[in-house]
């Protein structure tokens, strides 16, 4: 270049290409919610995912800019990731790594259909933080020739001592249940945790068949501050008079969920997977022709579907049979 009088300034090389971005991660709760990070470039950039669940406020531009990610609800029970890549021209590309909170889900169960006294159990449980306390309330109907177990519906362990229960009767077979507490913890991770058992009584003059108990306006709040709402959840209960219990162990296809093992009969060589009551598959693998056992762990929850490549779907509750 030349200068004032006439001589050559050497200004050197061109300023090399930077780019860089604040922060490097980036956390999203399960409802979904939106987020920003900054771009320092001197150059033109991009702004791609590897999901379709996050959307840029812009997906390119150069030099210096905030952009912001929007992330869509979290459908699952399960935490989910992603990777944001920005990269720019003659620079060296950088990456955010995301995750989002999975779903916290309230997922009823029959834990224990009525045996001969005509006591059953039904378990509450949750995806939540792990940790995490609970309060809140519902309703529970029940059908004809049911009753509510006031003095076997108990909480978790985890909640029982720093918890109580109180028990409303509301007319037509109806009972608010409310969880009250006077401590409060907070936790990230998730985790499916039992919260309570509802003990119910079938009368004999019920007939032997599937009935609906219904859950209504649940309203939980988290520890962390996240409210949990539900208008309506039902649990099927199986009332079962005379069965006999060893022709359902020699059925032709059965299920056993004893401690960490799965044991499986059926008189063909299939594939068997294992899901948990929310549809996820847990499990998976080929068994021959008769007995098959499959080491588990870490059910959320003790009642499992497993299906059969050809015999089809059954139930397993923990400890049954």
């Amino acid at each position: 270049m030349w200068g004032m009088f006439g001589t050559i300034v050497d200004d050197g090389p061109p300023a090399a290409n930077t780019l860089s971005v604040l922060p490097d991660s980036l956390g999203f709760v399960a409802s979904g919610e939106q987020q920003s990070f900054a771009i320092t470039s001197n150059t033109n950039w991009t702004v791609s995912s590897n999901v379709s669940w996050l959307a840029f406020s812009q997906a390119s531009g150069s030099n210096d800019a905030t952009v912001t990610v929007a992330a869509v609800a979290n459908p699952d029970t399960l935490q989910r990731t992603a990777t944001i890549t920005v990269s720019g021209t003659g620079a060296t590309s950088q990456t955010i790594l995301v995750t989002q909170a999975a779903k916290i889900a309230v997922i009823p169960e029959e834990t224990e259909p009525p045996g001969e006294d005509g006591k059953g159990k039904i378990e509450i449980g949750l995806s939540l933080p792990a940790d995490a306390t609970i309060t809140g309330s519902f309703e529970i109907t029940f059908p004809e020739g049911m009753t509510l177990d006031e003095a076997l519906t108990v909480l978790s362990i985890e909640l029982s001592g720093k918890f109580s229960l109180s028990f409303t009767y509301r007319g037509n077979n109806t009972w608010l249940i409310e969880i009250k507490s006077n401590e409060l913890k907070s936790a990230s991770l998730t985790e499916y945790r039992k919260i309570m058992d509802i003990a119910y009584t079938v009368a004999e003059t019920v007939p032997t068949g599937t009935y609906e108990t219904r859950l209504t306006n649940l309203d939980f709040m988290l520890s962390n501050g996240i409210p949990v709402k539900e208008d309506l959840l039902t649990v099927p209960i199986h009332v079962l008079h005379g069965v006999d219990i060893e022709h359902i162990r020699h059925a032709p296809f059965y299920a056993v969920l004893t401690g960490n093992t799965l044991t499986v009969e059926s008189p063909h060589e299939e594939q068997i997977t294992v899901y948990s009551v929310t549809g996820v598959p847990l499990y998976s693998a080929v068994k021959g022709a008769g007995s098959f056992e499959m080491p588990v762990s870490l059910l959320p929850g003790s009642i499992v579907f497993i299906r059969g490549s050809v015999s089809g779907t059954i139930k397993a509750v923990k400890g049954s049979f």
